[in-house]
């Protein structure tokens, strides 16, 4: 029957009289015990070069793997906004009426004219003399905008209800190549004499 070590637990053949792992006395081998068993000391020794070996590369490897993963995720944050963006995708956002209005009036708010000038329909633009856009926002600031309704009357003109400083207003929109462009508003319309198109 094979002898258990009481200091580490290995089982040893019947009759050793020492632990064939750690070398300690077996129960029933007496005070002298033996000479180590020198496949069971070969044993041992590997046994501990190994476990040792394991400690050294988990030190390593614990604190190399937990930096990749704080720099992948901080990879996967920076760049993932950026996955799926065009060039062209200022103007994709234009294909919806309602955003082309919000960014007009934004960019009168802010007095970014140059902007607020590029979402003018073409046939617009062409009526508005140099200058004459800045002049007239700048006698009439725009402090604050809202949307109020939006309709569509078929698949090149939209309107839409708005308050513009608190006031009710009106926009009338057209479709063009780059999307969803401003052709009327009353204060524009009232400026270059340009009836409402409804």
């Amino acid at each position: 029957m094979p002898v258990r070590c009481p200091e580490c637990q290995t089982e040893n053949r019947p009759g050793a009289r020492a632990c064939e792992f750690c070398n300690a006395v077996l129960p029933q081998a007496g005070p002298q015990g033996l000479a180590p068993d020198p496949d069971a000391l070969r044993r041992r020794t590997e046994a501990e070069r190994r476990l040792k070996s394991g400690r050294r590369l988990s030190r390593i490897l614990v604190p190399l793997l937990s930096l990749l993963a704080v720099v992948l995720i901080a990879l996967i944050i920076v760049l993932f906004p950026r996955l799926g963006k065009t060039e062209g995708a200022p103007d994709l956002i234009l294909d919806y009426p309602s955003v082309a209005i919000d960014r007009y009036y934004t960019a009168l708010e802010e007095q970014d004219y140059a902007t607020a000038g590029d979402l003018l329909a073409g046939s617009l633009r062409s009526q508005v003399p140099a200058g004459g856009f800045e002049r007239l926002y700048v006698d009439r600031p725009i402090d604050s905008h809202s949307l109020k309704d939006l309709g569509q009357v078929d698949e090149g003109n939209a309107y839409a209800a708005v308050s513009i400083n608190g006031q009710p207003g009106f926009v009338w929109l057209v479709m063009e190549e780059q999307g969803w462009r401003i052709a009327w508003t009353p204060e524009l319309g009232e400026s270059l004499g340009i009836p409402c198109p409804v």
